[in-house]
């Protein structure tokens, strides 16, 4: 049976500021995810739910005309990460 479970994570640049109002997205990963997107709020955090785990994807992140791609391992049904943008 397949578990699903949330995405959730802090984005921020390099000084620890968070990043508020960024896309993250996931654009590839072990099962089907139309649509899985979300937008960072004012502290920077996003949430990404009904995603396959474990598995592991890869989010892209979009902020002022920048994209950068994270890959992320997720192991249990509420895994968070923390990217530096």
């Amino acid at each position: 049976m397949e578990t699903r479970g949330t995405v959730k994570g802090i984005l921020h640049d390099s000084s620890g500021t968070p990043i508020p109002h960024a896309i993250v997205m996931i654009v590839d990963g072990p099962s089907d995810f139309n649509d899985m997107a979300s937008v960072s709020n004012d502290n920077g955090e996003f949430y990404i739910s009904n995603v396959v785990i474990p598995g592991r994807y890869v989010l892209q992140i979009q902020e002022n005309n920048q994209q950068k791609r994270k890959e992320v391992n997720l192991s249990s049904a509420d895994s968070e990460v923390n990217i530096t943008y």
